[in-house]
């Protein structure tokens, strides 16, 4: 669960997250900040700011509108519940 992952380095998660599309970047970040308090995100905020790419939607398949979270250039489009 998101909440039990205090102990992530933010360093080798942007590292990580490097290799992987920016949507996917962009949603894990969003996640991260929502749920899981105490993990260093600035590092993956950092590497997912490119103002030039378009948002990206939290679902991908879902409705194309939605708020926008200029943090992490994210259409937020679908409701997230923690698991607890």
């Amino acid at each position: 669960m998101l909440v039990e992952l205090e102990d992530l380095d933010g360093v080798e998660l942007a590292r990580l997250a490097a290799r992987r599309p920016l949507a996917q970047a962009r949603r894990l970040g969003w996640l991260l900040d929502r749920f899981a308090h105490g993990v260093n995100i600035e590092p993956l905020a950092r590497l997912t700011r490119r103002p030039t790419a378009p948002a990206t939607m939290l679902e991908p398949s879902g409705a194309r509108t939605g708020t926008v979270d200029a943090r992490w250039a994210l259409i937020v489009n679908s409701d997230v519940e923690p698991d607890l």
